[in-house]
């Protein structure tokens, strides 16, 4: 009864705040009287900015016009549950379609002395979340930031409290149809377009590209003072180009995480999401710590795409890994089976077997895996519709395509994936409701059938063109097209060769 008290009272509180929101409207230099009540007469983003902390009531809702943002140079913190939408045309202020082009797009700049060039004189954050509540109490505070383009961020001196978006302490945060990019710092504490400091946040629909650090992740970084806080859900994402810069021959520094480093918390999970030409010197393109007595540091890869990341594995982990996969590719370029160039890595100078757990719930194609340890006993739990082994590498599974302009990249494999009911029977148990994950769809947000592939794009395996060839000839073999006409000339097209399909260009 003392459970659904509480929650009671905080769906109450929270309904409370909602009744007493108020909109605003937001411009570059604001318009009219400037008090935000309406398009007509909007706030200034320097007022609003210097302004969000506490001038304004637990869920308020801030609109932005489309147009380029200069972060001014007192960083202010957000305290308060706000909700923050960018998107709207200048001219028409419809509702926003994301994501967003043109003149709606909304372009928040660090590089506040507009010089083009990374320094001292750029801002170091935007965004500084800390709202700190969690109890059913005290109200939540959800903060939500939705159809941002985030650019030019920069830490140049090494400060702890960086990111694009930068979060402590903060219960309930949900990041949507946002764009991270060139947000860098030569320093070795990374997450330059987020940082994550004991939050609970929510990422979905968003980019992170060109971003980097000098360690510690390239686009994303998290950590936590707390084993109970924090936790992170991507969610049909995407990473590419981020990297971290340090060379392995600093001894004093270790790569750890171009795009994703979680060193400290509960849980992150990565769905639908495409992971893919990241670099580092090593560290892997998704780094995190093994569990021990205080850490869970679980990690749920669900119907993703990690590939094709240079200068360290796929995932690289440490002893007492907690690592859970289904319907998903992991391969490299390359995989000789050695720590360095395996898909997903172990390292550590003992076993934590008490906590290691490497699950497999099926339909995943993996490429090699290695354990640092010398005659590790723990080892991966794989299952029978999988597929791995350091044959499976990047060619064999995508073949010469590459990242599309919409963020997937499309399998020339033919095996089917997990259609939605199964994932939704299959990770039951990882509780996938408290962190908010559609499992129906795939990166594109299309639904998933029977008979489509796995990964972060689900094509249909029924269709599948299995391989592409030179010009191909009917020497001796039929050939057909699609419909099963018989040709003597194939030309440029599909068709059906020895019951296997090809593509001639």
């Amino acid at each position: 009864m003392k459970l659904i008290k509480f929650t009671l009272i905080g769906i109450l509180l929270m309904v409370a705040i909602g009744s007493y929101a108020t909109d605003y409207y937001v411009s570059v230099n604001g318009a009219g009287n400037k008090d935000g009540s309406s398009w007509e007469n909007a706030i200034d983003f320097e007022t609003w900015y210097n302004t969000m902390t506490d001038g304004y009531a637990n869920g308020d809702v801030f609109h932005f016009e489309g147009g380029h943002y200069y972060v001014p140079k007192a960083i202010k913190r957000l305290g308060n549950a706000y909700t923050v939408i960018g998107g709207y045309d200048p001219t028409t202020h419809a509702a926003p379609i994301y994501p967003t082009s043109g003149d709606a797009v909304t372009l928040i700049d660090g590089d506040r002395n507009k010089d083009g060039i990374p320094n001292e004189g750029d801002a170091e954050r935007c965004f500084s979340i800390q709202t700190a509540t969690s109890s059913a109490s005290s109200p939540q505070k959800p903060v939500v930031i939705r159809g941002f383009d985030f650019v030019n961020i920069h830490d140049a001196v090494g400060t702890t409290t960086h990111g694009a978006i930068q979060l402590n302490n903060s219960h309930d945060v949900t990041i949507e149809n946002c764009r991270f990019k060139n947000n860098t710092t030569d320093y070795s504490t990374g997450g330059m377009a987020i940082s994550n400091n004991r939050s609970t946040i929510f990422v979905r629909d968003c980019e992170f590209v060109n971003n980097a650090a000098g360690n510690r992740g390239g686009a994303f970084y998290e950590t936590s003072d707390n084993g109970g806080k924090g936790g992170t859900v991507f969610e049909r994402c995407l990473f590419s180009g981020n990297k971290i810069t340090t060379p392995l021959s600093d001894t004093n520094k270790t790569a750890l995480g171009s795009a994703i480093c979680y060193t400290n918390g509960p849980m992150l999970w990565i769905v639908n999401c495409t992971i893919t030409g990241n670099e580092a010197p090593g560290g892997g393109a998704v780094y995190t710590t093994g569990a021990d007595a205080t850490w869970k540091r679980v990690v749920n890869i669900v119907s993703s795409t990690i590939a094709n990341n240079k200068g360290g594995n796929q995932i690289h982990m440490t002893q007492g890994a907690r690592l859970h996969l289904v319907n998903s590719y992991i391969v490299g370029s390359e995989d000789n089976g050695s720590l360095a160039n395996t898909a997903i890595a172990i390292t550590g100078s003992s076993e934590k077997t008490d906590y290691f757990e490497i699950t497999s719930l099926g339909n995943n194609l993996i490429g090699g895996y290695a354990n640092q340890v010398e005659n590790a006993t723990a080892i991966p739990t794989w299952s029978t519709t999988d597929k791995q082994g350091v044959e499976y590498i990047y060619e064999k599974v995508f073949g010469t395509n590459v990242l599309t302009e919409k963020g997937y990249i499309i399998p020339i494999v033919s095996d089917a994936g997990a259609d939605a009911n199964m994932l939704a029977t299959t990770i039951a148990e990882w509780d996938p409701t408290s962190a908010r994950v559609d499992l129906t769809v795939d990166q594109t947000g299309t639904t998933r059938q029977a008979n489509t592939t796995a990964g972060a794009y689900a094509n249909s395996a029924t269709t599948r063109i299995h391989q592409v060839v030179a010009p191909i000839t009917n020497e001796e073999v039929a050939i057909y097209t699609l419909s099963g006409v018989l040709v003597s000339k194939p030309h440029k097209g599909v068709f059906i060769k020895n019951g296997e399909k090809y593509l001639i260009k």
